[in-house]
């Protein structure tokens, strides 16, 4: 597979974690699935933007350093709006966070799908996407040895994510 697969399969799987979510019917179920949601896009967030954001900006093309500083800032956005959640005085102020939350990610997979993905294929070499795809992979399993690292200490995952 390549870069762009590998992007692909993870903004799958966020997409069906968002559903799961979406169907869950009590809210402790919901919170449990978005815990999961947040795992996941958490790691791909950080593997993307030491793998991908960074190539792009050192390339020095306007067009992808514009749509990896947009990346960048996305990611942040999500990451902020996470205290917001957390921060819910009840259920449905919680809920309807969520549910905001995950309208912006996906509307920013969307993007990239459509427009960034494009920009990375006309910018990038055969050998950028090879190593891109390595540096991608190999930043997805850091990110999620150290969660597990912080698993074997006593942290449950909802601890780590706050």
């Amino acid at each position: 597979m390549n870069l762009i697969s590998y992007l692909k399969e993870d903004h799958e799987r966020i997409r069906k974690l968002i559903s799961k979510l979406e169907q869950s019917e009590d809210i402790k179920k919901k919170k449990l699935a978005f815990t999961e949601l947040l795992i996941v896009v958490r790691i791909h967030m950080r593997a993307e933007e030491s793998a991908v954001y960074a190539k792009c900006l050192k390339l020095k093309e306007p067009e992808t350093s514009e749509m990896a500083l947009e990346g960048y800032d996305d990611h942040q956005l999500l990451e902020d709006y996470i205290y917001k959640i957390r921060a819910s005085a009840s259920d449905d102020i919680w809920l309807s966070r969520v549910t905001t939350y995950c309208q912006i990610l996906q509307l920013h997979i969307a993007v990239e799908e459509s427009d960034f993905f494009a920009e990375i294929k006309s910018f990038f070499s055969d050998f950028d996407m090879q190593q891109a795809a390595i540096l991608y992979l190999q930043a997805k399993k850091s990110h999620e040895l150290e969660l597990r690292s912080a698993e074997a200490f006593g942290f449950s995952k909802r601890f780590f994510l706050n």
